[in-house]
This record gives C-alpha cells, structure tokens and sequence, in this order.
C-alpha cells in the first residue's frame, strides 16, 4: 500500500517539518487511517503521533548535551528546526521523564 504525505509549501519551514515527521509517526506507529478511527482514537492517535515527530526531531540523546551548552530555547529551536513551542514540549517532556 501506498502513502502520500501532503505538505502545504506555505506553511512555515518548522510547521511542514514538524507535520511531516507527525504522519511518519503515524506510520511508525502503525496507526489505523483516520476513518476508521472515533473522535477518542483520534485524538489519541495524534498525540502519539506528535509525541513520536518530537522525537524524531530532537532526539534526546542530541538535545540534552545541546540544552546544557546552548543559552536559550531560541538557540536550540533554530538549531533544530523546531518552533520555540515544539522545543518547549519536548524540554518538558523530557524533564518530566526525568523525575
């Protein structure tokens, strides 16, 4: 079976980055298409699949040394691609994994 991810070019640079590596996830994850899927298993399934584009894209083991030596969330946004917001979930995340 074939997959078509669609990205629309306007979209910021970190958005068509992000968007793409969420519909990876849902792949990875080997999720059910959407119409298949209630209201509930939606929400989670795009969840996971976020969570899954994070850490695709700040893998921790690069973002921790990263966040140590960098003096801002904007620095290591830029390094990563990311938006200043997708950096602060996966810097919350990571300290919550932490606890």
């Amino acid at each position: 079976q074939q997959m078509l991810i669609g990205i629309n070019r306007n979209h910021h640079l970190h958005r068509r980055r992000f968007s793409v590596g969420h519909e990876i996830g849902h792949l990875l994850l080997n999720h059910p298409p959407e119409i298949a899927c209630n209201s509930a298993e939606i929400i989670l399934y795009d969840r996971e699949a976020d969570e899954c584009a994070s850490e695709l894209l700040m893998p921790e083991e690069l973002l921790a040394p990263m966040a140590r030596k960098v003096s801002g969330i904007e620095q290591l946004s830029r390094m990563f691609q990311v938006s200043v917001q997708a950096m602060e979930r996966r810097l919350n995340r990571l300290e919550e994994e932490s606890l």
